[in-house]
């Protein structure tokens, strides 16, 4: 990453230099979060959905921005939506982070998913707080502890 001259004609200045390593970061971060090999979303504080990567998309059935505005437990069935909102959401919100949560969630097509979530809150810029998401899909990672067991890799 090399410093460009400023366009008035001064050098470029550290502080130039940090904006723009800070600007690469967020690039990066947010190819990550696109392309991330699992499903990953995040919510705000009124439990409505601000992001979804497109592994949660194509996973899910849906066209980009489809979901968006939602909230998550909309895409849940049942037992797994009764405990997301009377049990689990609650406690994450108060403890900021949850880990493996099994769920039940259905697609588009009307498909039932078990997933497992993983999740943390952050705070913004401006003081307000955000969760952060992943989803896994737990036939996918059974299918790759069965192929691991029969090649010997565990």
């Amino acid at each position: 990453m090399g410093l460009a001259p400023d366009p008035q004609g001064g050098l470029p200045t550290p502080r130039d230099g940090l904006e723009r390593a800070l600007e690469l970061v967020d690039q990066c971060r947010d190819i990550l979060f696109d392309y991330a090999p699992v499903m990953m979303h995040s919510i705000d504080e009124s439990g409505r959905l601000v992001r979804v990567n497109r592994k949660w998309q194509t996973t899910l059935g849906y066209e980009p921005g489809e979901g968006l505005g939602r909230r998550p437990v909309d895409f849940l069935i049942g037992e797994s939506q009764a405990w997301a909102v009377e049990a689990t959401l609650p406690l994450f919100w108060q403890n900021g982070r949850a880990h493996s949560i099994g769920y039940e969630m259905v697609r588009k097509n009307g498909q039932i998913l078990n997933v497992s979530l993983d999740a943390v809150t952050v705070t913004t810029d401006q003081g307000s707080r955000v969760a952060l998401a992943t989803l896994r899909d737990n036939y996918d990672s059974w299918l790759w502890r069965e192929a691991s067991m029969i090649l010997g890799v565990l």
